[in-house]
């Protein structure tokens, strides 16, 4: 009876695990309580991290804000914890197992047999007979080292390293690209806060006039087609300023985002330069050293160097694989049977292994991995070749930014004086109060456009730096400066650096040879 009552219940046990795993589990979209819980987490993390403005907010402000509010940088220095993270645990990996077990053993009935004679062939005519009790405890610990698999966990930590670093490298490449952008969006969010009040009275004086004229054309005081030309021309600079205005808010848009400035939060920009009185002329090393110096501290060809190393830990891992493992254990045992003359012992086993279908397939595993090598290799001359052409774009775009912006202040310096003499036409009765709208809206697209290309010129410098891949501040741990400590790093490096690109690049040479000063002293 108890025999067919543990039958029963091993059954049902099977049937429970095979049901738990079959039909019990399915995807579960998250309801609308769950997604609005996960947005007000979300809400409160922002708050959690986001860094209040006050008062006027410098170009240093921004950058250093940028650094450390920016999403998608902090994602990357996540991203980076979770690699290192990785790497410890590979080397972990190499290390030798130490395993406990403990269990307990129950059957019912109690094992119970005979013996028979080898040579007879005769069963032992006595009763049946039992060396292990009904219910036994049994434990051991277990010490055990594989060389085939210390070798394999060696060459994947090594490869876990190289991840790590090349996530470092990608931080570093965000970082670049950040800074380049949050200087071309302060420019912009600086001229749209500058001339949204001049955009804004052109339009409603155009505004005005316009419905002036549609008066006019009531009472019929001048020709229709006269008055039609005119509101229409009045329509289209209506429609340029109210593109303007878009662009400039989109510009203080681009910008908040940037910075993560808190939602509804007052945002005052502070006078980078003036565009009227200073010039940019920052001086360069010869292209050469430029390139010489991006070949070596560009992100994207320090992460080809490091994933080229790791792919050859490929081909050393696939040569692993064909030799026999050799695996050390040592042992403690503890069993309770009663029937036993020693309820302790020791063990010590070495053990030889070999598969002889990994030495069969090896020529393919090494093919592979050699392919991987090459693979590595040419996307590593890929990204040497386009840095190479990125520094001579970047040198000659700026050139260019620089010329750009000079004719732009030419040309609003022209529009502005002609704008000046329309006013004197029109304020002795001599002038067309349409050509004096068009001509307001006209010096006001040039003295726009100057700011702009003034900007750009300032972003081209930023794309310079960024194509020589040097870090605004070289050597620095910005994960553990304070926001004020960030913004004075940050003011002195910019300062130095935006008429003196020659100085920072001697920085990052300094920086260079510190890292090997054997290689150096050699």
């Amino acid at each position: 009876m108890k025999k067919a009552n543990y039958s029963k219940l091993f059954m049902s046990m099977c049937c429970l695990v095979l049901l738990s795993g079959c039909g019990f589990i399915k995807p579960e979209p998250l309801t609308l309580q769950e997604r609005q819980d996960y947005i007000e987490e979300d809400k409160k993390l922002r708050e959690k991290y986001s860094i209040d403005i006050k008062g006027p907010m410098t170009l240093y402000d921004a950058m250093a804000r940028t650094i450390l509010a920016n999403t998608d940088y902090q994602v990357q220095r996540m991203e980076k914890v979770v690699a290192n993270g990785e790497f410890e645990k590979a080397k972990l990996e190499m290390l030798p197992e130490l395993r406990a077990t403990g269990s307990y053993a129950y059957r019912d009935p109690q094992s119970a047999s005979k013996s028979v004679n080898l040579d007879t062939g005769e069963v032992s005519t006595g009763g049946y007979t039992s060396s292990e009790e009904k219910e036994r405890f049994l434990g051991d610990v277990t010490f055990s080292w594989n060389l085939l698999d210390f070798g394999l966990s060696y060459y994947q930590a090594k490869q876990q390293a190289d991840a790590v670093l090349v996530r470092h490298e990608m931080q570093r490449k965000v970082l670049q690209n950040l800074m380049v952008k949050v200087r071309y969006a302060y420019w912009k969010a600086y001229f749209a806060q500058f001339f949204e009040p001049k955009v804004v009275a052109i339009l409603a004086e155009t505004r005005v006039a316009l419905e002036k004229s549609k008066k006019t054309e009531q009472l019929r005081l001048r020709p229709p087609m006269e008055t039609l030309r005119y509101q229409r021309a009045l329509y289209e600079i209506i429609s340029q300023l109210e593109n303007l205005k878009s662009e400039l808010d989109l510009a203080k848009i681009e910008l908040r985002t940037l910075i993560d400035a808190p939602f509804g939060a007052k945002l005052t920009l502070l006078a980078p330069g003036n565009p009227d009185k200073e010039k940019l002329n920052a001086t360069f090393p010869e292209l050469k050293d430029m390139i010489d110096l991006a070949l070596n501290q560009r992100p994207e060809v320090r992460q080809a160097m490091y994933q080229a190393r790791s792919s050859s830990y490929e081909v050393r891992k696939a040569i692993l694989k064909m030799l026999p493992g050799l695996e050390l254990k040592a042992a403690l045992n503890y069993d309770s049977n009663t029937y036993l003359r020693d309820n302790s012992w020791s063990n010590l086993w070495a053990h030889v292994t070999g598969n002889i279908m990994d030495i069969l397939t090896a020529p393919t595993r090494i093919e592979h991995a050699e392919s991987t090598v090459n693979l590595a290799e040419h996307r590593r001359l890929a990204v040497h070749v386009a840095v190479i052409s990125q520094v001579q774009i970047a040198v000659r775009q700026y050139s260019d930014s620089i010329a750009s912006s000079q004719r732009a202040k030419a040309i609003s310096n022209i529009d502005a004086k002609m704008n000046t003499l329309m006013k004197n036409e029109v304020s002795s009765s001599a002038g067309n109060p349409l050509e004096s709208i068009r001509q307001d809206a006209s010096a006001l697209f040039s003295e726009l456009n100057h700011y702009k290309r003034y900007a750009e010129a300032h972003n081209s410098y930023g794309r310079v730096v960024m194509s020589m891949g040097l870090d605004m501040l070289p050597g620095a741990d910005l994960s553990v400066m304070s926001f004020n400590e960030l913004r004075n790093k940050l003011m002195l490096t910019q300062n130095f650096a935006m008429m003196d690109v020659k100085g920072l690049v001697n920085r990052h040479k300094l920086a260079m040879m510190l890292e090997n000063p054997k290689d150096e002293e050699k």
